[in-house]
């Protein structure tokens, strides 16, 4: 993304088959990497864990008839190999993709990172947060883009606690850059975040689109969770955007906004 972040690629071709020295099979991805045993282990299980938290919040009516697949190279040169036979144009700076074909197929798609384990693991947590959203949601009426984003940010910082997978960690510079937009007043209004595409989505955008999905998830002890659920619901019934923000979340733009500022402004930024 515009802010250093994984870009989203997607594919909509199917690939040759791919064979790894390891794979493992999972009850909804089959991971293959070509790095170590324990790397596919901890994909594995990292996986299955961010699957028990996208069903929280979309709780979609049937599984897929295939299982996502776990694809993790140990070099970005192969990494890039791949892409080029999917026809995917990832930039130089893409982590990762996920791809979608006709027949239901869909695969994540990253390198192992050489910084460490959790940017490789966090690449994973984005790129199939999307799939996942496709997935629950369909591709004839796929949520705007501060869900779609958001919700991926709100993922990429999970972390393994005691073997639990730890989600909607606060992402510290997302944080920051938010706070000082709103304290500014330089910030970017609801109503228009909303609706912004592509072209203009922004590092600010990002940040923003993280936020709300965490107001919606998190502030007043969860309570505006179910809505959350029934938004996800609604897109999948086909309904206008407009119409599910309204009738789901709320139609009093400016009092989520008036509560939205209050709350990260008063929130705490975690430390290092």
């Amino acid at each position: 993304g515009p802010d250093g972040k994984p870009r989203v690629v997607k594919a909509m071709f199917k690939p040759k088959p791919i064979k790894m020295p390891f794979e493992l099979e999972t009850q909804h991805y089959i991971v293959k990497t070509d790095t170590t045993e324990l790397v596919c282990k901890k994909a594995a299980k990292a996986m299955e864990g961010l699957h028990r938290a996208y069903t929280a919040i979309f709780r979609p009516d049937e599984a897929p008839a295939q299982k996502a697949e776990v694809i993790i190279f140990e070099n970005r040169a192969d990494f890039q190999k791949y892409a080029a036979r999917l026809r995917a144009t990832p930039r130089k700076d893409t982590l990762g993709f996920f791809r979608c074909a006709s027949d239901g197929s869909s695969q994540i798609v990253t390198y192992k990172r050489r910084t460490s384990e959790f940017h490789t693991l966090s690449t994973l947590y984005h790129e199939a947060t999307h799939q996942f959203i496709m997935m629950a949601v369909g591709q004839t009426n796929p949520p705007p883009l501060w869900v779609n984003e958001g919700l991926a940010v709100y993922f990429e910082g999970s972390r393994m606690r005691n073997g639990t997978l730890k989600t909607g960690v606060i992402p510290r510079k997302r944080l920051i850059l938010l706070k000082n937009a709103l304290r500014t007043g330089k910030y970017i209004r609801l109503a228009d975040l909303v609706k912004r595409g592509r072209e203009t989505y922004d590092a600010l955008a990002y940040s923003e689109g993280w936020s709300l999905v965490y107001f919606f998830l998190k502030s007043n002890h969860g309570a505006y969770k179910k809505r959350f659920s029934n938004y996800f619901r609604a897109l999948r019934n086909s309904t206008d955007h407009d119409e599910a923000f309204q009738t789901c979340l709320t139609r009093d733009m400016a009092k989520l906004e008036k509560l939205w500022k209050k709350y990260f402004l008063s929130l705490k930024v975690p430390k290092k």
